[in-house]
């Protein structure tokens, strides 16, 4: 019977450590996303027709739309849940892995509350988006919803 509690002591010791390593992956993940929460829109206007919206919500639900000709489209990632992975290493920022429904989307970092965002790596070094206002975004006020 001693045998038996301390075999049945040891499995949920074993049960709870995961617990615990995914609660603090969550903290991780809420203190990653705390910094991105809002929406962002371009810092500077790229096209007149079109304009990118990227939305960042305490539920980890990611908003993307763009306004067309005065309206609003969706896009196929508009509410798909989301997590971050560390990204490349930066001697100056830390840059993070949007990862959207399992698949990789892009790589971003925050720097003077402007977002840095990039699609791939593979098109572009990363000492050409990092500080380049062509990738840039600034947090709006308009609503999310």
């Amino acid at each position: 019977m001693k045998k038996l509690i301390i075999v049945l002591g040891i499995c949920l010791l074993g049960f709870g450590c995961d617990k615990v390593e995914n609660d603090d992956d969550q903290i991780r993940q809420n203190e990653i996303n705390r910094q991105f929460i809002g929406l962002w829109k371009y810092a500077v206007p790229h096209d007149k027709n079109t304009e990118p919206y990227y939305g960042f919500t305490v539920n980890f639900k990611f908003i993307s739309y763009y306004i067309f000709a005065g309206e609003k489209h969706n896009n196929k990632s508009n509410g798909k849940s989301y997590r971050f992975e560390d990204g490349p290493m930066h001697s100056k920022y830390k840059i993070y892995k949007l990862i959207i429904d399992n698949q990789p989307i892009c790589y971003q970092y925050i720097s003077n509350d402007t977002l840095y965002r990039i699609g791939t790596l593979f098109q572009t070094a990363i000492e050409q988006w990092v500080g380049n206002k062509d990738y840039a975004y600034k947090r709006t006020s308009e609503s999310m919803y």
